[in-house]
């Protein structure tokens, strides 16, 4: 098993927004419009799904899961995004997954800055899960975040989803607030913002010059 950058002309797209999907507990089967609205976001690129923000684990030949995270605010606006999607002639402009991730990165998390590496979404195929993919996906993205050169890196977790919470206090993620943050009309309603501290290029400077 590998873990390496998402390419849209080599990868089934259509693969990679049936495990988006499965993160938010939909079928693509039962939902065709909203794969497609998934596929062309994928595809175009420069917005919170973009296939430049993607990373998937292979096996087999197969995606197993996925993980789509960056630096700052570089995720998009809902401005940018509906500009988009009427481009991409896509009818589902707000559908629930587009709804659902905007509220996200516009009433979750404001405070991001440029030094922070934002993890969006973790996915991993059902028949893969409770074999430690999704501990790579997240370890992986913190060294990406390393390498970028960001501070911390952050994701959010469901306030429901103790499992969850649990994997990432054990990867070294602190809640940044013990009460939950609400924003209506959003699936899941609470979250947790989670922090991951990598420090700074500083320091890290001064750690080599003294070793």
């Amino acid at each position: 098993m590998r873990i390496i950058k998402f390419d849209h002309r080599i990868h089934s797209t259509n693969r990679a927004a049936e495990l988006v999907l499965s993160a938010y507990g939909l079928n693509s089967a039962e939902n065709n419009q909203t794969t497609k609205t998934i596929m062309g976001l994928i595809e175009s690129g420069n917005n919170f799904l973009g296939h430049e923000n993607m990373y998937v684990s292979i096996e087999n030949g197969d995606i197993s899961g996925l993980i789509v995270c960056y630096a700052g605010k570089s995720g998009g606006t809902i401005q940018a995004l509906i500009r988009l999607l009427t481009e991409l002639r896509l009818k589902e402009l707000l559908n629930l997954i587009i709804l659902n991730a905007e509220l996200l990165h516009t009433g979750y998390t404001p405070e991001l800055t440029q030094d922070d590496f934002y993890v969006s979404l973790v996915a991993v195929d059902e028949k893969k899960r409770g074999k430690g993919l999704g501990t790579k996906l997240i370890q992986k993205a913190i060294e990406i975040a390393k390498e970028k050169g960001c501070t911390k890196a952050v994701l959010d977790v469901d306030s429901d989803n103790g499992a969850a919470r649990a994997l990432y206090e054990k990867l070294g993620f602190r809640i940044k607030d013990e009460n939950p943050k609400s924003v209506k009309g959003a699936i899941p309603s609470e979250i947790f913002t989670m922090e991951y501290s990598i420090g700074n290029r500083v320091d890290d400077m001064r750690h080599r010059i003294k070793a």
